[in-house]
């Protein structure tokens, strides 16, 4: 009797263990959480960025965070501090983002005229697209191109 006990105890463990893993196994299939920091430069215009992505794949909903500062060539420093939400299509690692919301986070100090000036549409209005092809780089992260161009490196987060 006490041998049946101690089999279903371990048993039961052992199922426990197994459904948190495939349910979180699951859970991560259907997201792509990831980080990319990194410096652009556009004539005298320098920007050191971090993009903080967050896709969801079974809404088809996402948000990536933008921050960092601009530095250009005309003036003082500018905070950028903002979350752009977006819904998109995927076609195997092609990706269509389209901005649904820029929501400018307090601090933020370049004017939307600036931003355009240096960052694709995307990032500073709404009903904006960009396409991105996404592929997954081992357990490291994301490779984000445009084209057959790579453009950035997303660490997983």
């Amino acid at each position: 009797m006490k041998v049946k006990y101690i089999f279903a105890v371990i048993i039961t463990v052992v199922s426990v263990f197994v459904a948190v893993h495939v349910s979180k196994t699951e859970a991560d299939a259907n997201r792509i959480n990831c980080i990319a920091r990194m410096v652009y430069v556009q004539g005298g215009v320098i920007q050191h960025l971090t993009l903080g992505f967050n896709f969801n794949k079974q809404t088809h909903s996402g948000v990536v965070n933008v921050e960092g500062i601009l530095f250009p060539g005309w003036g003082n420093e500018l905070n950028i501090n903002r979350d752009i939400y977006f819904d998109f299509m995927q076609d195997a690692n092609s990706y269509t983002l389209i901005s649904d919301e820029v929501h400018i986070i307090k601090g933020e100090s370049p004017g939307r005229d600036v931003l355009e000036q240096t960052l694709p549409e995307f990032y500073s209005a709404a009903n904006k697209k960009i396409n991105y092809t996404i592929s997954r780089e081992e357990n490291s992260g994301y490779l984000f191109s445009n084209a057959g161009m790579p453009l950035f490196f997303c660490e997983c987060s």
